[in-house]
């Protein structure tokens, strides 16, 4: 997370059954999350990303790398989130065309539903193709 600390996120049970979100808990300005695969590579061709229901993402953006070093100027963007409604929790995207990842980062553009910067989500799956080394 944008703290790189196995301290700085953690599942919260939501209101529903079975339902916990991830969130980092500082509260600086462009939180993340970052999906790396440390073997290999996958070629993304959609994904299914879940807002919490309480403390979402409104501005926010969805990018892919194969290299983190890059700026993230230069990542591919999946998905750009700007000023989406609570009525949007379930995104879900299926690309045409393949986009090679190995690294793979929800950040927080702006503030959140609580006109704060903690990033939260319920559930982020990706689908596609793997490639190992």
């Amino acid at each position: 997370a944008t703290q790189y600390s196995t301290n700085e996120f953690y599942h919260f049970q939501e209101k529903m059954p079975n339902m916990y979100v991830i969130c980092t808990l500082n509260f600086e300005e462009n939180s993340w999350f970052k999906i790396e695969l440390t073997k290999g590579k996958a070629i993304i061709t959609g994904f299914i990303f879940q807002k919490a229901e309480s403390h979402h993402p409104v501005d926010y953006k969805i990018i892919a790398s194969t290299d983190d070093k890059k700026d993230e100027k230069e990542w591919l963007l999946l998905h750009e989130g700007i000023t989406e409604s609570g009525n949007e929790r379930i995104i879900k995207k299926r690309f045409d065309e393949y986009k090679p990842a190995k690294f793979i980062k929800i950040v927080l553009t702006g503030k959140n539903s609580e006109s704060n910067y903690q990033l939260s989500f319920c559930h982020f799956d990706i689908y596609g193709f793997y490639l190992p080394n």
